[in-house]
């Protein structure tokens, strides 16, 4: 009886097994590039309405945003840092641009801008969450 048992085990998870090593397909990259500069710009633009910029404020903000971004991005892609390392560094990009976002469009307006990238993010995460599990409430995770 055991050896029947094991065997039928055995051979479900021989079976099982190349279903489970299959690699999902790979995003083509011109789609994938086309995804990521549409998130962009959707964030872009949820900043934007978030910090209510006037004209003069935007044309100074937006190349220093970039100007962070790009620096920020450098930091995130580091492959060499450990994630309490990554994690303080990209707490130091912060800190060093926060005065010169307050140079531009003041204090207030400027603890803003890391505000509104988190929740941002929190949409993103969220609205997927809500995309591949439909029907499923947003705060409720499951195998936890």
């Amino acid at each position: 009886m055991k050896k029947c048992l094991l065997s039928l085990l055995l051979l479900t998870v021989i079976r099982l097994a190349p279903a489970m090593a299959q690699v999902p397909p790979q995003e083509d990259p011109a789609v994938r590039q086309a995804r990521l500069q549409r998130i962009e710009s959707l964030k872009i633009t949820f900043i934007a309405q978030r910090l209510n910029l006037t004209q003069a404020e935007a044309n100074q903000f937006w190349p220093l945003y970039y100007q962070y971004q790009k620096e920020l991005h450098g930091v995130v892609t580091n492959k060499g840092l450990d994630e309490l390392t990554r994690q303080e560094a990209m707490v130091d990009v912060r800190k060093r641009y926060l005065p010169q976002f307050t140079g531009v469009i003041g204090l207030n307006r400027s603890k803003y801008v890391f505000q509104s990238e988190h929740d941002f993010n929190q949409l993103l995460i969220q609205q997927h969450f809500q995309r591949i599990n439909p029907g499923a409430r947003p705060g409720l995770r499951r195998g936890f």
